[in-house]
């Protein structure tokens, strides 16, 4: 998947940018992957919030390591699923 931009990171929206990047996965993938960006931006926020109103700080590596964990609670839970039909 190529989604590198030539533009300025600093000026690219991330909605622009999902919106761009969804269209690289097929359709049957894009639910899947619109969860994972929404789960991501989720668990950025807690911890913007965490940092700005609690002083509590974390690695990036806890952060990734945060997010993978989460993916794998939410794949287990079922929440990624698939319809073949729509897999082209």
């Amino acid at each position: 998947m190529n989604c590198i931009s030539s533009e300025d990171p600093s000026r690219i929206l991330p909605t622009d940018w999902w919106m761009k990047a969804r269209m690289a996965f097929r359709t049957g993938y894009r639910s899947i992957f619109d969860s994972v960006f929404a789960l991501t931006c989720w668990l950025l926020w807690e911890e913007r919030n965490a940092r700005v109103f609690e002083q509590k700080f974390r690695s990036i590596e806890q952060l990734v390591q945060n997010i993978k964990e989460e993916v794998i609670v939410w794949k287990t839970a079922g929440v990624f699923t698939t319809c073949n039909s729509e897999i082209t």
